[in-house]
């Protein structure tokens, strides 16, 4: 028979909880052999700095989705208050920059109609100008007609000795004087038509101007809408990082089960990265006992071996042993600070539970056992004899 000392663990499936970041500890909620439901809080680690960032994201989205919605408004030339009377951009209220920009949009129409209206109203005027122009040309050739007639006949009453010279002279005058009124006539409308023309082409320069801004800052808004929408999506992804961070901070069981171990069982303590900080044995997990067994004893020891394991919380001589049975044999030995060189051995268990009062207790892990190996049955006198021919056999090798 090989006696070791061990103790119960689960055969595998532990749950290791981990913290996904470097954090401190605020609040343990467990302790050590507690049983816990999945779902369960186990401890909180400080968030105050994912809260921040968190409250900080919200904001910048909040405002990019408000800037995202003004351009939008500015685009489509339609400002509304709805779902922007609480949001502030620079302690500016929504509902007064949604003012500010109807007011600048009403302004530049309003300067573009009233310059409009001005270069409509010029052009109207020459085409007024020109048409009356044109009537006191045709009034003035008539008149200077009538004149020619005049001279001619004037012409004929000289010739005939009727009229005096001075006479013809005036009248000729007047006729020269009639082409003069027409030549300065004719000369004011076509100053009057180039004014005109240049009434039209300012016209129509401004509306070509003015669609031009317009397609300029349809163009700058469109690329700013874009900019925008890729900032919001950029922070949406942020705050849904921040946010799953944050529920990190809680470390939540993982399943129904006994909490094995805690790490850090300091409030204020930091714990790291990857760092196992809580271990569960899930419910249903089989208990094996681990044990150590010296090097003299493993060459006697082999898998399947019966094994009588004494709990050091049941005394044995009140409660009876748990069967149990030699699972696997570790194939190096290990250094022990304590008793050297010594191989792990895995015992399986027939039973989980002792019958005290009448009621069935469970064992548990981390309970302290001695395992009896049953190596095979020696005769009595062998106890008795085996110290004797140790002792004549090295004897004689000292000889």
């Amino acid at each position: 028979m090989a006696v070791a000392r061990g103790k119960v663990i689960p055969d595998g499936r532990i749950k290791v909880i981990q913290p996904l970041e470097e954090g401190v500890i605020t609040s343990i909620h467990i302790k050590e052999g507690e049983k816990v439901n999945k779902g369960q809080l186990l401890l909180e680690l400080d968030a105050s700095m994912e809260l921040a960032d968190i409250s900080s994201l919200e904001n910048s989205l909040n405002m990019a989705t408000l800037e995202k919605n003004l351009i939008l408004a500015e685009l489509n030339g339609k400002f509304s208050k709805e779902g922007m009377k609480t949001t502030n951009l620079n302690n500016v209220s929504a509902s007064e920059i949604i003012e500010l920009q109807k007011k600048y949009s009403q302004s530049k129409n309003e300067e573009y109609l009233a310059q409009t209206e001005t270069l409509q109203a010029i052009f109207e005027q020459k085409e007024k100008d020109i048409q009356l122009a044109k009537i006191n040309l045709e009034s003035l050739k008539s008149k200077h007609n009538y004149i020619k007639n005049e001279v001619n006949s004037f012409k004929t009453l000289y010739e005939n000795g009727a009229i005096p010279k001075i006479e013809l002279t005036k009248k000729e005058e007047e006729l020269l004087l009639s082409q003069k009124e027409i030549d300065s006539q004719t000369l004011l409308i076509e100053r009057l038509n180039g004014e005109l023309k240049e009434a039209q082409a300012n016209l129509t320069s401004l509306t070509k101007l003015y669609e031009k801004e317009l397609a300029t800052k349809d163009k700058e808004l469109s690329d700013r809408l874009v900019a925008k929408e890729k900032e919001i999506i950029a922070l949406e992804d942020q705050l849904s990082k921040a946010k799953k961070i944050l529920k990190y901070q809680k470390l939540i069981s993982p399943v129904d089960g006994v909490v094995q171990g805690i790490a850090s069982q300091t409030v204020g303590g930091v714990v790291t990265p990857a760092q196992p900080v809580v271990t569960i044995v899930p419910d249903g997990t089989p208990l094996i006992v681990e044990t150590n067994v010296l090097n003299k004893d493993i060459g006697f020891i082999e898998v399947g071996q019966l094994v009588d394991v004494k709990f050091d919380t049941f005394p044995f001589q009140k409660y009876g042993v748990i069967k149990g049975k030699v699972l696997s044999i570790s194939p190096d030995a290990v250094e022990d600070e304590k008793i050297g060189l010594v191989y792990n051995i895995k015992v399986g268990l027939t039973k989980n539970t002792f019958k005290i009062r009448n009621k069935e207790v469970n064992i548990s892990s981390g309970m302290t056992v001695s395992a009896e190996i049953k190596t095979g049955k020696r005769r009595i006198i062998e106890f008795f004899l085996s110290p004797i021919i140790k002792n004549l056999k090295e004897s004689l090798t000292l000889r």
